[in-house]
């Protein structure tokens, strides 16, 4: 099964759907602070629990302000992730020498509560023999956030889903941090006569049909984390229903506030 197939396979397992757009990217701002994960691993019939952190950031600048109206790009969309250090001492216990795959990152928009899943993907990279590891991911088209109305809009992460290519091994993290779990954010101002935007590489409004890239839930879920037989491929599946939970219920709201 391909890793494409997994995830939608995951996204309708929790009733949900995904959009994603293709845009061209910006320069990168500073990446959010080093975020505190709990998580559920599997490598092959193992299954164990462990901690990690990651670092999650977009192409929207450092003090990006922009009209009212225009196409915020989120590409590119890089995160990294220092793996739980029992998942990396199963994988050499089990003598895998590299890793590949994908997976989800879930993501808000603070003011409106309003979910976005960005699609994950991770090269191949090597298990070392001794100590950390740690990957490197890169969104799938993350695409853009519409600037409708005037104010702030900030992009706060959540939970992830790791996957490798032949679904061997993976894992589902939740979010514990208690500080502040800001990815990126910018302002919007509404046009006036006496004032110019500041200049910004982001992308006019082109479409009237233009989707973000949001997670949209369709159907009722359960967010209970219920454990079963086989992390991988089924468990990790299971984890998928907890992001429609977190849909629902917005727990990173609860959690900030």
């Amino acid at each position: 099964m391909t890793r494409s197939t997994l995830l939608t396979r995951a996204l309708l397992a929790g009733g949900l759907s995904l959009t994603a757009l293709t845009l061209a990217g910006g320069t990168a701002s500073a990446a959010s602070a080093a975020l505190s994960y709990s998580c559920d691993y599997g490598v092959g019939d193992v299954e164990g629990t462990g901690d990690a952190t990651a670092t999650w950031d977009t192409a929207i600048t450092d003090g990006l302000v922009v009209p009212v109206g225009t196409q915020v790009d989120l590409d590119p969309y890089t995160g990294t992730v220092d793996l739980p250090d029992g998942f990396v001492d199963e994988l050499r216990a089990q003598e895998a020498t590299e890793l590949s795959g994908g997976g989800l990152h879930l993501t808000f928009l603070d003011e409106t509560g309003e979910p976005i899943v960005i699609e994950l993907v991770f090269a191949a990279t090597a298990v070392p023999e001794v100590g950390p590891m740690t990957l490197e991911l890169t969104g799938v088209d993350a695409g853009f956030l519409d600037a409708v109305d005037p104010g702030p809009y900030t992009i706060v992460a959540d939970d992830f889903l790791l996957v490798t290519d032949d679904e061997s091994s993976g894992m589902y993290c939740i979010l514990t941090d208690e500080g502040d779990p800001t990815i990126d954010a910018f302002t919007a101002v509404a046009p006036s006569p006496s004032a110019t935007a500041t200049p910004t590489t982001s992308t006019p409004a082109a479409s009237p049909t233009a989707v973000r890239p949001v997670l949209v839930q369709t159907d009722a879920v359960d967010a209970s984390r219920g454990s079963s037989t086989g992390l991988v491929g089924g468990a990790l599946l299971a984890g998928s229903i907890v992001v429609g939970g977190l849909v629902a219920g917005r727990r990173a709201s609860s959690r900030r506030h």
